[in-house]
């Protein structure tokens, strides 16, 4: 697997500082992109993809001062390794289907 390029490596720390916003009312790419100090383009296009990877979810839409259309806010995912995400093992492996 490739390592982290800076620019997602900011954002993540940023939106990682930011959490406790971020579960009250959303954090936009525009405040994560002023936390990471990372040009605001950038941000936008690695928060999509930080979206595809499951790193941020969408919560909601937010309206800003200065700008027409509401911005999509997000929110930082759970940890992977959070005990409610994880799937016993004998489920696991009762829904592995083998053919014979």
């Amino acid at each position: 697997m490739r390592p982290r390029g800076e620019i997602r490596a900011a954002l993540s720390a940023a939106a990682l500082a930011m959490s406790p916003v971020a579960e009250a009312r959303g954090i936009t790419y525009l405040e994560l992109a002023v936390t990471a100090q990372v040009g605001f383009e950038l941000a936008r296009t690695t928060v999509k993809d930080m979206v595809k990877a499951g790193e941020l979810v969408p919560v909601g839409d937010r309206q800003v001062p200065g700008i027409k259309r509401p911005l999509r806010t997000y929110t930082v995912r759970q940890a992977a390794n959070d005990a409610s995400a994880a799937i016993p093992l004998d489920r696991a492996l009762r829904g592995w289907v083998t053919n014979f």
